[in-house]
């Protein structure tokens, strides 16, 4: 469990939580581990701060997983940090639990931090779970968990995000964020509190998640439609 006051920071958006955070540990020099494909603004963060992208090329024919004995192989004396994604942006993949399982105890081995984005950990399918490295065995000082509301709550406009960390990483994210940003509006941050505590929001999400389903099985079928008259012609 974290601690609200000490281990949560309430950002404007899970862009500037990243951004924040990076700020926060990443010194000029330091490596960051970024799987390939990423989210856009990973790599930019990274380097305003100083540091150095560090691309670990995901392959579509293994389903853009990524394993412990790949993170392992680009691992140096400068690595501060790897970025996990899961449900990853743009991919869709999901990391299995042996997988965030084999990732914790690499991080524990060579003790470097893991920048965990879990804005998608609602919006899953197939049967898929969600797992956050956080919560692994020894994982907490190790973590920074960053996550928000426009993707489960369809908050996008809103920019709520919030990170989770250890007291000493929150206590150096709450100085910067303090002078980048202020604070979170306010009214965001009451219908972010209305949607945590109301007991519909979970049966809302499950109806989201639903229809996208069904968006994404009709566009498979829409493809294959096409493939098939295709062929045909």
């Amino acid at each position: 469990m974290a601690d609200p006051k000490s281990e949560i920071v309430v950002t404007v958006g899970g862009k500037e939580a990243i951004y924040s955070a990076m700020m926060a540990i990443v010194n000029p020099g330091d490596e960051v581990i970024v799987p390939d494909p990423y989210w856009v603004s990973y790599v930019p963060c990274i380097e305003l701060c100083g540091g150095h992208p560090v691309y670990l090329p995901l392959e579509e024919s293994e389903g853009f997983r990524i394993s412990a004995s790949q993170v392992e192989k680009v691992i140096t004396a400068r690595t501060k940090m790897l970025i996990l994604n899961s449900p990853n942006n743009p991919t869709g993949s999901v990391a299995a639990r042996p997988e965030v399982d084999a990732l914790a105890d690499l991080a524990k081995q060579k003790h470097f931090l893991v920048l965990s984005d879990e804005l998608y950990e609602k919006i899953l399918f197939d049967g898929e779970r969600h797992y956050s490295i956080a919560s692994f065995a020894d994982m907490k000082d190790l973590s920074i968990v960053v996550n928000g509301f426009s993707k489960a709550t369809a908050m996008t406009g809103w920019r709520l995000g919030y990170l989770i960390a250890s007291k000493s990483i929150a206590a150096r994210v709450v100085a910067i964020h303090s002078h980048l940003v202020t604070s979170a509006c306010t009214f965001a941050q009451r219908a972010a509190a209305l949607a945590l505590r109301d007991e519909r929001t979970d049966k809302s999400i499950k109806e989201m998640v639903s229809e996208y389903q069904l968006r994404r099985d009709g566009n498979e079928r829409t493809k294959k439609n096409r493939r098939h008259i295709m062929l045909r012609a």
